[in-house]
């Protein structure tokens, strides 16, 4: 560990900087308890405790897919898409349903070949969206919907409570739905229901991921001093790092892992 790295994380510690991230305390972003960007959106902190209370279902659907499909196609945009992917790609069984997609755009090349790669009455598409309203996403649902001709039981929607699209998959019959925690941050949920649906849909134990997370949550807890930390010597170093104008971020990762620096980024 470089000098600089190490000044940085004894500042950490001076400040109780990691207990107060556990503590949910605003003003480590240099907000107050009144900023709701930052108060309305730190529930990723329990985001695996919680879900394990959502794996009994997430399995249920996962089992039902795989019975009757042959391609997973996820319908979203940004951070919290692109985390099932990285999941799929390091994570899946080897039994797991062998299609997956993730489609982030609406380029019409890039969703010919969502729909020209597999038969499409064999494919379950999952609408992503924390909003419900995003209009990137509502156009692939609304285009893949005409072109089943309507089969609610080849899409699942994974949204918060109360939106647009829980409505919408509510009356339209779709095969499932899953309301996700407000307080989570689209770039925040690779731990929530918007990156455990996708992944265990397209073979991914959601429970060893969460027993991945757990085990280093217990090394990244607000008892562990920062200069133990693996969280916190990571923050520190990129902090240095890009005070001193480095701004590039090279990952030497095995092949399965290549897609996470897409997610990183």
């Amino acid at each position: 560990m470089d000098a600089l790295t190490a000044e940085r994380l004894a500042a950490l510690a001076a400040d109780d900087t990691v207990a107060r991230i556990w503590r949910r305390d605003p003003s480590v972003w240099g907000g107050t308890d009144e900023t709701p960007e930052l108060a309305d959106r730190l529930d990723w902190l329990t985001s695996a405790e919680v879900m394990r209370t959502e794996v009994r279902h997430i399995r249920s659907a996962a089992d039902a897919v795989r019975d009757r499909f042959d391609r997973v196609v996820l319908l979203g945009m940004g951070g919290s898409s692109l985390a099932p992917t990285v999941l799929r790609d390091g994570l899946a069984a080897p039994a797991a349903v062998p299609g997956f997609h993730m489609l982030d755009s609406t380029h019409p090349d890039a969703v010919r070949a969502v729909e020209d790669g597999g038969g499409l009455d064999r494919t379950v598409f999952v609408v992503a969206s924390k909003s419900g309203t995003t209009i990137e996403t509502g156009s692939l649902a609304e285009y893949f919907w005409e072109r089943t001709g309507g089969a609610g039981g080849q899409f699942v929607a994974v949204t918060d409570p109360g939106t647009p699209l829980a409505r919408l998959a509510e009356e339209f019959g779709f095969r499932d739905v899953f309301l996700n925690p407000p307080g989570i941050g689209g770039r925040y949920s690779a731990l929530s229901l918007f990156g455990l649906v996708p992944a265990a849909l397209a073979g991914v134990d959601p429970e060893r991921v969460l027993d991945g997370a757990d085990a280093m949550i217990a090394r990244c807890g607000a008892d562990v001093p920062a200069d133990e930390n693996p969280a916190a010597a990571l923050g520190a170093a990129m902090a240095e790092a890009a005070k001193a104008g480095r701004d590039k971020l090279v990952l030497d990762v095995a092949d399965d892992l290549r897609s996470l620096g897409l997610w990183i980024e």
